[in-house]
């Protein structure tokens, strides 16, 4: 009987579907080369039962059908909550609504852990929300959620889970039809994911460079007065001002936004299309440019309703917590390429994770990043802090202009 080791590695997306339907418990999470999640299987317990390859997601479609019933770009009125998100704060509002309707509800998501590594977590209090806000450039570990999430649904509970396209589509495979009809899922417009290791070593790195203990980290930070999503790295460094790092100018982000360093199987993603796995689709709008009326100032989301569960609750209230306009789907397809097709591989993949899992960090950066200024990370600082107009009146001097990075689906 075919087992999880007879699919293609190119293919395995890491999201360890595997391991949770396995019955005796013989596949475990482990790390390859890269440093990637892959599903590790004990010959010793394993009884052949090729369930665990029966339900890979590789070997299934769980696209919705129809594709998108409506499609709008929006924005969250509580500016409070969404100026903590990356974009329109899309995730947040729903969440929040969720746990407001159902009072045992759960929702599950990407959080940072204590110890830096990006897993999913649930929770079930609306003051914990803020833990899995915000966007994750790195793979986050679902090693034992989809089986937690079972466990609700199972007692009865109410679930909303946020992840990419494949961990809804992991989710799916070990849910039976009448569990799938009790859970709400929000799939993210997923860029790619580059190696859970790869950003542990840039962490580790950054720590010994400040000699300090770097103790939390934000990809995406926004200005205090203006809620515009500024493509920059953020360290929260112990007993020190944070460290504030340019996308281009930092090593982990700059590869990251050029694609380098993807999981292999982002580079044929069948999920890069405007069929989507989740009741929800959110993720930044990159064709805002074309509703030059709709709150200009602010970074805006999308939010596609996928399935008759995503209408009925958006028409339950969600609606009301959201400035919202309707979306031309095909367009923003058009400028977010993710709605359309998978990141194109590049051809300096071949050998890129040989390079940034062992050559040294100041030899990877000459190579790869723009040469950091000294003042930079204290200009971003100011930057951060200051109203527009003052911005705009010392931008020439201090050069501001040059902070606002690529487009992206955070």
């Amino acid at each position: 009987m075919e087992n999880i080791n007879d699919i293609d590695k190119n293919k395995c997306t890491g999201c360890m579907a595997c391991s949770q339907v396995c019955p005796v418990k013989a596949i475990t999470c482990s790390q390859d080369e890269e440093g990637f999640y892959i599903p590790l299987i004990d010959a010793h317990k394993c009884v052949g039962c090729g369930r665990c390859f029966q339900r890979c997601p590789v070997n299934n479609d769980y696209l919705q059908e129809p594709p998108v019933d409506s499609s709008y770009i929006a924005q969250l009125k509580n500016s409070k909550l969404s100026k903590k998100s990356a974009s329109g704060g899309a995730f947040i509002g729903i969440a929040n609504w969720f746990l407001d309707k159902y009072k045992d509800g759960v929702v599950a998501g990407a959080a940072i852990g204590d110890d830096l590594v990006v897993r999913h977590y649930a929770v079930n209090d609306v003051g914990k929300l803020y833990k899995l806000q915000n966007t994750k450039y790195v793979q986050s570990c679902t090693d034992g959620i989809f089986s937690e999430i079972k466990g609700y649904l199972d007692s009865g509970r109410h679930v909303l889970f946020s992840g990419t396209p494949c961990q809804i589509a992991a989710l799916y495979a070990i849910l039976d039809d009448s569990e799938k009809e009790k859970i709400i899922t929000v799939d993210l417009v997923c860029h790619g994911v580059p190696s859970p290791e790869f950003l542990k070593r840039h962490i580790n790195y950054n720590s010994q460079f400040f000699n300090k203990e770097i103790y939390n980290y934000k990809f995406r930070v926004k200005k205090r007065y203006k809620s515009k999503g500024l493509y920059v790295m953020m360290m929260m460094v112990r007993n020190h001002l944070p460290v504030l790092r340019l996308a281009r100018k930092d090593l982990y982000y700059h590869l990251f936004l050029d694609g380098l360093d993807f999981r292999e199987s982002c580079y044929n993603c069948k999920y890069a299309c405007v069929s989507r796995t989740g009741d929800f689709t959110i993720g930044d709008c990159d064709s805002q440019q074309c509703y030059p009326d709709f709150n200009p100032l602010l970074q805006n989301s999308i939010i596609l309703l996928n399935s008759k569960k995503a209408r009925l609750f958006w028409n339950d209230g969600i609606k009301n917590l959201f400035l919202y306009e309707d979306l031309d789907l095909l367009r923003e397809a058009e400028y977010n390429h993710q709605l359309k097709a998978p990141f194109k591989r590049p051809e300096i993949r071949n050998e890129i994770y040989s390079q940034i899992l062992k050559t040294d960090f100041e030899v990877l950066k000459n190579k790869y990043c723009g040469h950091e200024d000294k003042l930079d990370k204290y200009k971003l600082l100011v930057f951060l802090n200051l109203p527009d107009s003052v911005v705009q009146l010392f931008s020439k001097i201090i050069h501001f202009n040059n902070f606002k990075g690529e487009n992206d689906n955070g």
